[in-house]
């Protein structure tokens, strides 16, 4: 048996919080435990579905309710503390899991004792499950994992399985925005944890217009460094590697979307069997294909002329004007696009 670990928060959507709770009902294993951490206040909408599921789930669904909104890493570290089972699944409110996820994985880590985190391939959709526009590929083995952790985070967060025990070993879940995932994984990486990834994609995440936006700002490029330090002085990664990695970060949060996005489709794969849903907005599909082009012809024309020093010292002057960040990651734009367009310009 195990728990699957939840945080919800104001801005969730009842109706992504719905089809959450259904994946999980729908899985083909059905002996967990669910814990749904409630990170401060919640609209109506939202408590309408925590209650319907109940309802349903019965004893199964835990709700833990913070009286203010205190940010992921500490939901969870504190919803960590109410799972019973050692083995525990996470999952976000607004994604979907396949209906053999949780079984695979449980199966995998009951037959692997030496692994302590398993998580999976995931695919990318827009609106519903069945409007799948990408896969995002993983590194299988724990050799293959621990090569990778000085350039980014191997470890798909949110369709991760992970024991209980070894976690808190290291602390558990710390409060460091947008990165709470990469920090626990790097300290139990540093702690010789072993990891793996099921190559089969059991995971859907939902992508949105501001996917490439969070992947920005002043906040997650400091933490960024921060934990390339930690791995640096706990030596897991060389000089070399640390010093590649701060240029590589500088970079991608600093710059456009457009760029950003043309990076990060380099590292997932086109699924073929992609259909537009909503029949209705081909013509909005279309304009919205032909601006991704033209961000992705920009980011190949800045790549080509690439200077690492006029890039970091232009972005990150104008960086703090760009935007700022609630502790979720929303942005809230502060100037318009023009203005940043000008000072792409200027490059």
């Amino acid at each position: 048996m195990f728990s699957v670990l939840m945080s919800v928060y104001h801005i969730e959507k009842p109706n992504y919080l719905d089809l959450a709770f259904k994946s999980l009902y729908e899985q083909t294993f059905k002996d967990f435990q669910i814990v749904l951490v409630c990170d401060g206040p919640l609209t109506k909408g939202v408590n309408a579905q925590i209650e319907k599921w109940k309802s349903v789930f019965k004893e199964k669904l835990l709700v833990v309710r913070l009286k203010e909104n205190k940010g992921l890493g500490i939901a969870l570290q504190e919803g960590l503390k109410h799972c019973k089972y050692d083995i525990v699944a996470r999952m976000d409110t607004d994604d979907y899991c396949d209906p053999t996820r949780l079984e695979k994985q449980y199966n995998f880590l009951k037959s692997h004792l030496s692994i302590e985190v398993v998580s999976c391939a995931l695919k990318e959709f827009v609106e519903t499950p069945d409007n799948v526009i990408s896969v995002k590929p993983v590194y299988e083995t724990h050799k293959e994992i621990e090569k990778k952790f000085w350039f980014r985070n191997p470890i798909n967060h949110p369709a991760a399985m992970f024991r209980k025990k070894t976690v808190l070993k290291v602390g558990g879940y710390k409060d460091l925005l947008f990165l709470e995932d990469y920090y626990l994984w790097s300290r139990m990486w540093v702690n010789k944890s072993k990891f793996w990834n099921l190559t089969e994609p059991l995971y859907y995440q939902r992508i949105d217009k501001n996917f490439y936006k969070r992947r920005a700002g002043i906040t997650q490029l400091k933490n960024e460094i921060f934990i390339r330090q930690y791995l640096y002085k706990n030596h897991k990664i060389g000089l070399p590697k640390f010093l590649a990695s701060i240029v590589i970060q500088v970079f991608l949060r600093s710059t456009l979307p457009g760029i950003r996005r043309f990076f990060w489709s380099k590292i997932r794969k086109k699924y073929k069997g992609y259909k537009n849903i909503n029949k209705r907005n081909d013509e909005n599909d279309r304009i919205e294909r032909g601006k991704k082009k033209t961000s992705e012809e920009k980011g190949k024309k800045v790549l080509k002329e690439f200077d690492e020093k006029i890039i970091i010292k232009k972005y990150l002057e104008v960086l703090p004007e760009i935007s700022e960040l609630d502790n979720r990651g929303k942005m809230k734009p502060q100037i318009s696009q023009n203005y940043i367009d000008s000072k792409a310009q200027e490059l």
